[in-house]
């Protein structure tokens, strides 16, 4: 075997054992996303923006069905969130302005502003997930979401 060959094989194996001695799968850096959701139209500095994203119908704008959710203060019309780690995969996002910081976003439509991701209307309801979904299937992805 030609020396190049069994230097570029040795090199290959060390990158696989050193992964999984980190705990890491061999492809876990490529398959994973820094999502950055923009968040557009907010009211007020009051409060806190809180973001959910979800990975499925059956979880979609249900409570705890978020993979991934926080809270961030607002100090403009324009608040940037930016998720580490996320694997590869098809999700929605749902943003609300929680302006009492009471955890949760008002139920009357109107009281507090909410947004959905790929919905750049003012809510009536919320979408369905095969309308509000997109992919993430690049290492960085940016998604605008219009808060009403």
């Amino acid at each position: 075997m030609a020396v190049g060959i069994r230097r570029a094989l040795f090199a290959g194996a060390l990158c696989v054992a050193l992964l999984a001695a980190a705990g890491l799968p061999a492809r876990a850096a490529a398959e994973q996303a820094r999502l950055t959701i923009v968040v557009e139209g907010l009211r007020s500095t009051a409060g806190v923006l809180r973001y959910w994203i979800f990975d499925s119908a059956a979880r979609f704008i249900k409570k705890g069905g978020a993979v991934r959710s926080g809270a961030t203060r607002i100090d403009g019309s324009v608040v940037r969130v930016t998720v580490d780690d996320l694997p590869y995969g098809e999700y929605a996002i749902a943003v609300g302005h929680d302006e009492d910081e009471d955890g949760d976003i008002a139920k009357v439509i109107g009281a507090e502003s909410r947004g959905v991701s790929n919905y750049d209307k003012p809510l009536t309801w919320y979408p369905t997930f095969e309308k509000a979904k997109f992919p993430v299937r690049v290492a960085e992805l940016v998604i605008v979401v219009p808060i009403f």
